[in-house]
């Protein structure tokens, strides 16, 4: 139910590998609103699967929050190798002494005093408080980005790993939608909050890496 002149389509009759250190960037067109749909769609029939050394990058739209999603008939990731939304939410705040705020509804906005800026806040609060939103158990919503600092812009929030898959997921791997995150500095920008990870699927299998860490 999302405008399909926006949506970006790849559609696979059978099988999509990614191998010998290959990478695949799917990026999302805005929707208008995260319940609306999804602005980009990568649907294989069978199996893709995904080697060591070699990545699908899932790109929420920076501004908008719309987001990729995946249907598949299985999933299969490698050590080493997997699917990763990491930094690639909302955009984080402007370099800036007056308009700092990362962006979205949980976006980390400028505090009191001039050395602490507050990270984005998703499902959790961020470590300078904020404000939380989006669903436990069906996110569709990718993080927020972290306030903007004097000498540095806020760091984005991560994006949404979206996948609905028939069969089974055997992640050996990794499937990673972190915050932006870096080693800090005087005046410095926050973190962005962590995405989000939804997988619709009859099991999962491989004791593979989930992880949606705030940065």
């Amino acid at each position: 139910p999302c405008n399909t002149s926006l949506v970006s389509s790849v559609n696979v009759g059978g099988n999509l590998w990614l191998t010998n250190g290959a990478s695949m960037t799917l990026f999302s067109a805005p929707t208008g609103s995260t319940l609306i749909g999804y602005g980009a769609l990568l649907s294989v029939s069978n199996t893709l699967a995904v080697a060591s050394n070699s990545w699908l990058y899932l790109q929420s739209h920076p501004t908008d929050g719309g987001s990729p999603a995946l249907v598949l008939g299985q999933l299969s990731t490698s050590p080493g190798g997997g699917i990763d939304a990491s930094g690639r939410g909302y955009y984080g705040g402007l370099i800036s002494a007056i308009n700092l705020m990362g962006l979205g509804p949980g976006g980390g906005t400028n505090l009191s005093t001039p050395t602490r800026y507050q990270g984005g806040s998703y499902g959790g609060v961020s470590g300078f408080g904020g404000l939380t939103y989006g669903s436990s158990n069906a996110p569709a919503d990718p993080g927020r980005g972290g306030a903007g600092g004097v000498n540095a812009m806020g760091l984005p929030g991560g994006g949404l790993v979206r996948v609905r898959v028939d069969g089974t997921i055997q992640n050996k791997g990794s499937i990673l939608a972190n915050g932006g995150d870096h080693p800090g500095s005087t005046y410095g920008g926050a973190g962005g909050a962590g995405g989000g990870i939804h997988l619709w699927c009859r099991s999962v299998t491989g004791g593979g890496v989930l992880r949606a860490e705030g940065g």
